[in-house]
């Protein structure tokens, strides 16, 4: 028995060590250099960059000015929206941002562009709502296809036809902020700045107001509703949290806002409406789009030149009707203007 047991001992020792054996054998095997068809991976780098490219195009005339609008009003475009179906799966979660160093020149730029951008786009939305504006904006900072710095989200063509926030075109910028909803804005800001995520929104690169509807509204993935802002996802693998791999740029721009522009594009409309033209110098290349319409909620206004008296304020309806955005504006009028880091 104890020979048998002896052999067998020796036959298990000798099975296992074959077995570690043949174990080296396949590690040395793997860890063997390969060749690589360097070919293939530089055209696979080369179609993704042109996939990007196009992507980047496409996403740049995304707007929610006049000529995106398929509805502009209000009362059919609720209806309308309402139609859309909300996407299924789950919404994918963003990892917190927190590229820009706090207390740096680069972070006090952002917090500037971040702020302003919440407070044109979304100052009466509830919290929640201001979350979503600067979590959008964020998510298209870490996708490749948008620019990779805050400022540069946030002023993407901002000197175009198509401007991706109309607030930093259409001559907003005039107006003075209300001391509460800025410091509102400028909290919901640092605090997006600091690597607070707002999952509600997922991964949305994309949202409008209610009482519109963009065409883009029916080729991106509609997630979810807060307030007047419904937000949209890019569909398929454009939209999923592993395409964000871009990395912050490493530096922030905010441009300056400049009145003449504004005036020189007036000026070019009142022209164009006579069959008369201007000459380019003295034109602005964006075109301000005076048709579109503002909710009670969103305070960016329009703005309209008038001569011999400058910039005035020019609200359209339907929003005169609402007496919460009357009491808004008295409080711009009467308030003393805060500290805007412009």
């Amino acid at each position: 028995m104890m020979a048998l047991v002896s052999a067998s001992d020796t036959l298990a020792r000798g099975a296992k060590a074959a077995r570690l054996a043949l174990c080296g054998v396949l590690l040395l095997a793997l860890s063997a250099p390969h060749p690589v068809d360097t070919a293939s991976v530089a055209a696979e780098s080369a179609a993704a960059v042109r996939a990007n490219a196009r992507l980047a195009v496409e996403l740049s005339q995304m707007t929610v000015q006049g000529e995106a609008l398929v509805v502009a009003n209000a009362a059919s475009a609720e209806a309308r929206n309402a139609e859309i179906p909300f996407a299924a799966g789950a919404l994918g979660t963003m990892a917190p941002f927190r590229a820009i160093a706090a207390g740096s020149s680069a972070y006090t730029t952002a917090l500037g562009c971040l702020t302003e951008a919440i407070y044109y786009e979304a100052a009466n939305e509830s919290v929640r709502g201001k979350r979503g504006v600067a979590q959008v904006i964020l998510n298209r900072v870490r996708h490749p296809a948008y620019p990779s710095s805050v400022c540069g989200v946030v002023y993407q063509g901002y000197t175009d036809a198509v401007c991706q926030f109309s607030y930093t075109c259409d001559g907003s910028l005039a107006r003075r902020p209300m001391d509460r909803q800025w410091r509102e804005s400028r909290e919901v800001a640092a605090a997006a700045l600091g690597g607070y995520v707002e999952t509600s929104v997922g991964t949305a690169t994309n949202y409008h107001a209610d009482y519109v509807v963009p065409y883009w509204a029916f080729t991106l993935d509609k997630v979810v509703q807060e307030g007047r802002h419904i937000f949209y996802r890019l569909p398929g693998g454009a939209g999923r949290p592993m395409a964000f791999a871009a990395r912050w740029t490493g530096r922030e721009f905010h441009p300056s806002f400049n009145p003449a522009r504004f005036a020189a594009m007036a000026e070019a409309e009142a022209l164009a409406e006579e069959g008369l033209s201007v000459e380019p110098s003295a034109a602005a290349a964006v075109v301000r789009d005076v048709t579109d319409r503002r909710a009670d909620n969103d305070v960016g206004g329009r703005m309209d030149v008038s001569a011999g008296t400058g910039w005035q304020l020019s609200i359209p309806d339907p929003v005169n009707a609402s007496n919460g955005y009357r009491a808004a504006l008295r409080e711009q009028g009467d308030g003393a203007a805060p500290a805007t880091d412009r």
